[in-house]
């Protein structure tokens, strides 16, 4: 389909007009989060409770409680990974003042 066989009818120009603008729109949105993406730090590996865990070397009850008093964690979907990092886990405990040193 090209603009030529829409030449004398403006409404089927305008729905093409306005396609191409939500294209556009969905082109500027999928780089400016690959932009975004590409600046996150590089050094921020992200860890799984498990991990973590084994890391810090505490029970997955002491990780969950952590969890509810205010721990960050960001999740892979709906009811699936939890993912930690250790910055934020170590910014946590000093929050909390658990005076140990990590």
């Amino acid at each position: 389909m090209t603009n030529e066989k829409f030449a004398g009818k403006p409404s089927e120009q305008l729905h093409l007009s306005r396609k191409e603008e939500l294209l556009e729109l969905k082109e500027e949105i999928i780089c400016e989060v690959i932009n975004r993406i590409s600046k996150l730090p590089k050094d921020e590996e992200q860890h799984t409770s498990k991990q973590i865990c084994t890391i810090y070397n505490i029970s997955s009850s002491t990780l969950e409680r952590f969890v509810r008093s205010g721990l960050k964690f960001r999740n892979t979907g709906k009811k699936t990974k939890r993912l930690f990092t250790k910055a934020e886990f170590e910014n946590y405990l000093k929050k909390q003042n658990y005076g140990r040193r990590y």
